[in-house]
C-alpha cells in the first residue's frame, strides 16, 4: 500500500492533520492428546485505523478489510 496516497487524499478532502496506523498480528494455537497433535490452528489478521482534523473536530476510523477502496472509506469515516 502507498501510505502516502492516504495523506494525499485526505488533505484533498480537507482534514488538516491526519494519521494512519497499520496492525498486524499472528498466532498458531496447538492441541496435544497422547503425545500426539490433536489440532493446530494458524490465524493472522492485519488492520488499518486512521485519524485526522476536519473542520476542527476530530474523527478516526479503523477497519480490518484492506484494498482498494480503503483509504477512501477511512478518509469519508473520519469526515462524518
Amino acid at each position: 500500500m502507498n501510505f502516502n496516497r492516504f495523506f494525499e487524499l485526505a488533505k484533498e478532502k480537507g482534514i488538516t492533520e491526519s494519521q494512519i496506523l497499520v496492525g498486524k498480528a499472528s498466532s498458531i494455537s496447538i492441541s496435544l492428546f497422547h503425545h500426539e497433535i490433536d489440532t493446530y490452528k494458524v490465524t493472522s489478521s492485519q488492520s488499518i485505523s486512521a485519524c485526522g482534523i476536519y473542520n476542527g473536530k476530530y474523527g478516526s476510523a479503523s477497519t480490518e478489510k484492506l484494498g482498494a477502496g480503503t483509504f477512501e472509506y477511512l478518509i469519508d469515516k473520519i469526515i462524518e
